[in-house]
């Protein structure tokens, strides 16, 4: 107890336990009462002291402050051996038991008092008097209490016992800290059996901090429960603190058994060493003179003898063994597997495998410099050998650098193992499009220099502060600071930031693009000032006994006076003259806003011209663009016109035009003035000479350019690239009225800045007429007309809406003539690059793949769903009204596929490089395609009002689409892989609704809702009335509103028209589907059978069925069920199969809660149960199923 209280009034003296806690509760308070500080990702519409997000905070801060509990840990434990008191203690009648455990249980103490912050930064963040009072809700004081006991305390006595026993055996300072970043890789591996749905159970059981656990029982959790509900001890969080709390006592008893008093003997290698105490006599007249040199050629052999010394150092050091092992065990797994959307891995392309260093083998690198920067600077004096090496005639300079280089060798051969085991996994895997110039660049010039920076600060550190543990702590401080306090200060600019650059995406098909000169002058910027802080560095160099704080600034200030005064002026001149032309690149040349100001243009833009939104104004009818790009100098100039056709009952006097940002635009409209041209807003009022009757058109001319100038502090408009250019009209076109678009949508940030209540959409109308006037996509005009002539680079192909009607070529330039053929909605794509094309024609269309040489894999695919879709959606929705149907590949700036008359671009980072490598594996690649191929019909036929329900008619008509050419492809049975995904994203997402949830007809552009759970209602309902019913409703709706003027349709039309389709006895589902939040609760109780004589079996199920009704914050109440529910049973799975054929499928009342059903099967069950394929929405799906007993 004696030593126990000992660490405890020990620690309370000293001030890094208060630092520890006050830099808890900054980060919590930041997040809590900031928009612009997050930990652990954004908690959309959750109070800011919900129990959801108390348990979050506790959990993630208690993994994040593993460096403070090392810390403590590590000095209670080793204090003994660094002040040399051991021998006097361990030669005391002192238990063994009483003085580990007293040391031990006093730091774990002291540890978990920093994680305290976490409550004290909520409660003050919710207290604040400026803070949004319906942010904050009651005071869950049991909320506290279980994150601390349950989380906080558990982690870091698990923490703490690794880094004891490390600390107590080894008696090594840096191996206990490279035991601690093992303990990322413990983490880390439960993440990645996360991410597979069937694996969860073994995730939670090698989750050491339970986050993961802590995210995987609460995953399905509503805003409602998140803002009310606490985790319990209880289950699977019990079971797993539980394990860790067990491991942690088995660690903590081996180490007090092993643990010896007596000090370890040195081996017999060393033990040859040691210096005899016999007196050898020499005659000083035999000793050689000495003569000093002082030459370059002297200082290069010093450079290079303490060079090879402290390489020797740190690559003999266990502890950078076992960094090492830990790192490439962490980001191995990652390398081989590549699992992405759908569980699906993709084909290891080298800024994949780059991506996967950078993001598992980062915290590595930053642990590398933390460590041994500290043992660099510190080594001499720790092996109390400083004065005798000081006194020596070798130049301070000579000190530094050797350790600095030592350490930016070790970095770069980390680097470059981690290249050669990235491309050693590609060979590994039959991949060779390998890109070494892509790993050099990115990991060997960008990364590297970033790295080299950290080692530069971190060395300043440790060489203006006298105490290793507070420049420890000194430099770690300046990263979090350095990666939080900008952002909270609203500060964008890259020059500010430390080691700041653009940021930048590397591309196969474009390389690293517009980005390359930014990055390269940011790099010079902070390279010349860490030059400038190595001068500091060294002028500040302990060096003799003179080792204040006021002695090194002294002897800094000296320095910059001596000798390399010139040397350190030109430098300087240099950094400054590199700031300015930065300066004026990023914020003259190109303008500089950050995002606060960004919103403050759309707020005064609202405020100003929001009276002008119900204004009738002319509707776009038909397009004639004349394009020109320039893509090697990034620019771009359009010379267009359009017609536009007052299609209301009354006379317009005026023209409101919103103009683009990035481009320079200037317009004409014949028989208009301009009354208004407000630049700073970009909005244009034209007063008609004579006011445009009903009926009549303008003609409105517009020429806009863009032109990429110098380099921006972040690239804003990447739309306009060599080999790669995807851009909308949108993106140019000057727009016809207010634009609701640019509006502020988070609610918060409205009400922060005096704006009214914002609806996503309109409500939901019936029988609308001048409401629905609008369709949600377009406000500014209905079916159009597009012609476009498009000229690029003569090595680039330049696609445009609709079929090439010419192609010709100019000197070295390409010219294509392109023209809808049907009209169509006014949002369509221009894309140039350098592309190859697979060419082949389906039903007289022409079937075309466009896509870059190097991502051949998967084009095939894309064709055979392209063909496919066309002959489901021809068949059962109606015709095809385009000559062409293109896949075209665009760079990876955005991670999507989206659809536009007749053309789908489709990123390289998704469908392009997916690799399908199993018969169960989901076919992201052929459903995507469908997907966008559904929107031919769904968007581009047939377009929803601008109104509540407007994309469950797009996106999730595109879902069903996409499902049926699935399961045509693929089977029936093989969707049920695919709806548990679908499944679990929707029930995942719930919890993170910023505003409120709807059902889906009065969805307001959820995705969750309209893809996910669109996915799951539109298959249900092909179920329960038939596959014929259901597309026979959806041709119905394309009939009557397909390329029809307005009014356009909403989804009230068709729930009407579902339900036209639906038996009277089936009526409850289109409720519950579409009107209503309903869910499900099945679970198969037991189930057993028996042999019948005629050779097949009875199987008797068991059931129990509950059905709830939620309201918008997911509060549920209990519904009579009155349902049919699918009864299904399985055979024995094949080897490597999750799941057996099925026996047995079929709908059956269901009118009570508990129910049995017995059916007949041909072959010997395996398992039976309810609702099978999972097609109710259903919070534990799993236990759907059950074991078949004999």
């Amino acid at each position: 107890m004696k030593f126990y209280l000992f660490e405890i009034k020990y620690w309370l003296r000293q001030p890094m336990v208060y630092i520890f806690f006050l830099i808890n509760a900054l980060m919590i308070f930041g997040a809590t009462y900031s928009e612009n500080i997050t930990v652990g990702g954004s908690f959309g519409n959750i109070m800011k002291n919900a129990p959801f997000v108390i348990q979050t905070y506790y959990s993630i801060m208690s993994f994040i402050t593993l460096l403070m509990t090392t810390s403590f840990v590590l000095a209670s434990t080793t204090r003994d051996f660094s002040y040399n008191t051991y021998q006097i203690i361990f030669t005391t009648p002192v238990k063994r038991m009483e003085y580990l455990l007293g040391r031990f249980l006093g730091a774990v103490t002291i540890s978990v008092i920093p994680l305290l912050g976490v409550s004290l930064g909520i409660i003050i963040g919710c207290m604040m008097p400026d803070m949004d009072p319906d942010k904050i809700g009651p005071f869950y004081f049991q909320a506290h209490l279980a994150g601390f006991l349950q989380l906080a305390v558990p982690n870091t006595l698990f923490s703490a016992s690794v880094v004891f026993m490390i600390a107590a055996l080894t008696r090594n300072t840096f191996a206990a800290f490279a035991g601690s970043l093992v303990l990322l890789l413990a983490t880390g591996i439960a993440d990645a059996f996360a991410e597979d749905l069937d694996k969860e159970w073994l995730a939670i059981l090698l989750d050491p901090y339970g986050s993961t656990t802590f995210s995987i029982l609460t995953k399905y959790w509503t805003v409602s429960q998140k803002n009310t509900m606490t985790l319990g001890l209880e289950g699977w969080l019990l079971i797993n603190r539980l394990i860790w709390l067990a491991i942690s006592s088995i660690l903590v008893l081996v180490t007090v058994k092993t643990f010896s008093f007596t000090e370890k003997s040195r081996s017999a290698k060393k033990s040859k060493n040691i210096i005899s105490d016999e007196v050898v006599r020499l005659s000083v007249k035999s000793l050689p003179r000495v003569n000093p040199s002082y030459s370059s050629k002297a200082s290069r052999i010093m450079f290079a003898t303490r060079l090879k010394y402290e390489l020797k150092g740190i690559l003999k050091s266990p502890t950078f063994l076992i960094i090492m092992i830990a790192g490439l065990l962490n980001f191995i797994p990652n390398l081989t597997s590549n699992t992405g959307s759908f569980g699906l891995t993709a084909h290891p392309v080298t800024h994949i495998m780059i991506e996967n260093v950078q993001g598992a083998f980062y915290a590595f690198l930053i642990a590398i410099i933390i460590i041994y920067s500290g043992m660099l600077v510190w080594r001499e004096r720790e092996n109390k050998i400083d004065e005798i090496y000081d006194a020596t005639p070798h130049p301070t300079h000579i000190s530094y650098l050797s350790k600095f280089t030592s350490l930016a060798v070790i970095i770069f051969i980390v680097q470059t193992i981690c290249i050669l085991v990235c491309i050693l996994v590609q060979f590994a895997k039959g991949f060779t499009d390998i890109r070494p110039e892509v790993y050099i660049v990115n990991l060997l010039v960008i990364d590297y220099s970033k790295l080299l920076m950290l080692v530069v600060i971190s060395m300043l550190m440790h060489a203006l502060i006298n105490n290793k543990y507070l420049a420890y702590f000194a430099f770690i401080t300046f990263l979090l600071l350095n990666t939080f306090v900008w952002r909270m200060l609203e500060i964008e600019s890259h020059m500010v930031k430390f080691s700041g650059a653009p940021n930048f995406i590397y591309s196969d098909i474009n390389g690293f693009g517009p980005y390359v000169a930014g990055l390269t002058w940011f790099r010079i910027y902070w390279a010349l000032f860490c030059i400038l802080i190595i001068f500091v560095t060294i002028y500040a160099w302990t060096r003799g006994r003179e080792t204040s704080f006021r002695t090194k600034m002294q002897s800094i200030l000296t320095g910059f006076k001596g000798a390399r005064k010139p040397v350190i002026l030109s430098i300087l001149t240099l950094w400054l003259v590199t700031a300015g032309f930065i300066y004026y690149n990023t914020q003259q040349l190109n303008s500089y806003q950050t995002e606060e100001e960004i919103e403050s243009v759309n707020i005064k833009y609202e405020q100003k011209y929001k009276k002008y939104q119900t204004a009738i104004q002319p509707r776009a009818t038909a397009f004639v663009y004349n394009i020109d790009l320039f893509p090697e100098d990034r620019r771009l100039e359009i010379k267009g016109k359009y017609w536009a056709k007052n299609k209301s009952n009354v006379p317009i006097d005026s023209l409101h035009l919103t103009i683009v940002p990035y481009f320079t635009t200037t317009i004409t409209v014949s028989g208009a003035t301009k009354i208004l041209d407000d630049k700073d807003l970009q909005y244009q009022i034209l007063r008609f000479q004579k006011p445009l009757m009903p009926g009549d058109s303008i003609l409105i001319q517009f020429e806009s350019q863009y032109d990429a100038k110098g380099f921006e502090n972040d690239v804003a408009f990447n739309s306009v690239v060599d080999n790669g250019s995807f851009f909308n009209n949108y993106d140019f076109c000057p727009n016809i009225g207010y634009q609701p678009r640019r509006e502020i949508e988070d609610r918060d940030k409205r009400k922060k800045h005096g704006l009214p209540e914002n609806a996503r959409l309109p409500k939901l109308q019936q029988n609308c007429t001048e409401a629905c006037m609008s369709n949600y996509i377009t406000n500014n005009s209905d079916w159009v007309n597009v012609e476009t002539y498009f000229s690029t680079s003569e090595d680039e192909i330049a696609v445009a809406p609709g079929s090439l009607q010419k192609q010709w070529k100019e000197g070295n330039r390409n010219f294509y003539h392109y023209k809808l053929d049907h009209q169509s909605i006014n949002f369509y794509s221009f894309i140039s690059a350098r592309y190859e094309v697979l060419r082949s024609k389906h039903r007289g269309i022409d079937v075309e793949v466009y896509y870059d040489k190097r991502h051949a894999y998967n084009i095939k695919n894309m064709e055979s769903s392209m063909k496919k879709s066309l002959d489901y959606y021809i068949t059962n929705f109606g015709p095809y009204y385009h000559k062409q149907v293109r896949i075209i590949e665009f760079p990876k700036y955005d991670s999507f596929a989206q659809a536009f008359p007749g053309t789908m671009p489709y990123s390289e980072s998704i469908g392009f490089i997916a690799k399908i490598e199993d018969e169960d594996d989901i076919d992201m690649v052929f459903y995507v395609v469908a997907h966008e191929m559904g929107h031919q019909y769904w968007a581009h036929q047939l377009i929803g009002s601008e109104m509540q329900g407007a994309t469950m008619l797009s996106e999730t008509f595109s879902q069903y689409s996409a499902l049926m050419v699935m399961e045509k492809e693929y089977g029936r049975d093989a969707m049920k892989k695919f709806l548990k995904y679908e499944m679990d994203g929707y029930l995942r997402s719930r919890g993170s609704e910023r505003i409120k949830e709807l059902p889906l007809k009065l969805v307001e552009n959820q995705g969750y809702i309209h893809y996910q759970k669109g996915s799951l209602v539109m298959y249900y309902l092909k179920e329960m009335i038939g596959e014929k019913q259901l597309d026979a409703a959806l041709q119905e709706l394309l009939h009557v509103y397909a390329y029809k003027e307005p009014p356009y349709p909403t989804s009230n039309h068709a729930v009407s028209i579902f339900r036209s389709h639906t038996p009277d006895s089936l009526q409850y589902i289109i409720t519950d589907l579409f009107e209503t939040i309903t869910l499900f609760s099945n679970r198969a109780i037991a189930a057993k059978s028996k042999p019948l004589s005629n050779g097949k079996y009875e199987v008797t199920i068991e059931t129990e069925s509950k059905k709830f009704r939620a309201d918008t914050l997911g509060r549920e109440s209990e519904t009579a069920v009155n349902d049919w529910i699918e009864i299904g049973v399985f055979a024995k799975p094949e080897d490597g199969k999750k799941s057996g054929k099925l026996l047995y499928r079929k709908m059956h009342p269901v009118r009570k809660s508990k129910n049995t059903y017995t059916v007949i099967v041909d072959e010997k069950p395996y398992e039976a149960g309810i609702d099978p394929i999972n097609l109710l929405i259903d919070m534990v799906s799993e236990d759907n199923i059950a074991k078949v007993k004999d």
